[in-house]
C-alpha cells in the first residue's frame, strides 16, 4: 500500500499503462484501477512515474484479427488505422493525467524482444515516434524517456548495441527526452 510505501521512504514510483487492459471491446477506456492507484500514492505524497508498455504483447484483442490477416496475406502486420487507435489510446491517457504525471517512460526490453518475432523492432520505433508526437501536442511539458534494454544489451562488445541503433541509426534521439534503461 502507498502509506506504506511512504514509511519505507518511497519516493517514486513508477505506475504502468498498457494499452490491451485499459481499452475496451467498445473501444472505450477503463480508467478505473490507474486512477485508484495514482490517487493513493499521490496521496502519500509519493510521484509517478508513467511507464507506457509499447510491445505486441499488450495490444487489445480487437485489433489482432486485423493484425493476424495481414500476417497471413504476408504484409506488415500494423496498419495507419492501428498506429492512429494506439494514438487515440495515448492521447486519451496523456490528456488524463496531464499535471498529475509530468514523467513519462517506455518500457520493454526492445533488445530482447526484437527476436521474438520480425516485426517487433520496427513496431518499438514507430510505437515511440507516434507517442512523443502524441505527448508533446497534449501535454508539451512532460517528458519521455525510452529504449528499455536488458542487461544483455550492456555485456555486448560494443556496448549497448541495439539502444546506440535506436538512438543513432534510428532517430529515436529526435523522439525521446532521454534515455530509460530497464
Amino acid at each position: 500500500n502507498a502509506e506504506a510505501m511512504r514509511r519505507l521512504g518511497t519516493g517514486t514510483k513508477g505506475l504502468f499503462f498498457q494499452w490491451d487492459s485499459i481499452e475496451q471491446i467498445d473501444g472505450s477506456f477503463n480508467w478505473e484501477n490507474f486512477d485508484r492507484d495514482l490517487e493513493s500514492l499521490q496521496q502519500a505524497g509519493i510521484e509517478v512515474v508513467g511507464g507506457i508498455e509499447i510491445t505486441t504483447m499488450h495490444i487489445p484483442a480487437r485489433y489482432q484479427k486485423e493484425i493476424n490477416q495481414r500476417l497471413k496475406e504476408k504484409k506488415f502486420p500494423f496498419s495507419l488505422e492501428y498506429y492512429g487507435a494506439a494514438a487515440r489510446f495515448e492521447k486519451e491517457l496523456f490528456r488524463r493525467y496531464n499535471g498529475r504525471i509530468r514523467h513519462w517512460a517506455i518500457i520493454g526490453e526492445i533488445d530482447l524482444l526484437k527476436h521474438r518475432n520480425s516485426y517487433e523492432y520496427e513496431h518499438y520505433i514507430q510505437r515511440i515516434k507516434n507517442c512523443y508526437q502524441t505527448m508533446k501536442q497534449v501535454a508539451p511539458k512532460n517528458t519521455l524517456s525510452g529504449i528499455g534494454c536488458s542487461g544483455t544489451d550492456g555485456n555486448q562488445l560494443p556496448r549497448y548495441p541495439v539502444l546506440r541503433d535506436l538512438w543513432f541509426r534510428c532517430g529515436l534521439s529526435e523522439s525521446l527526452d532521454g534515455l530509460g534503461i530497464d
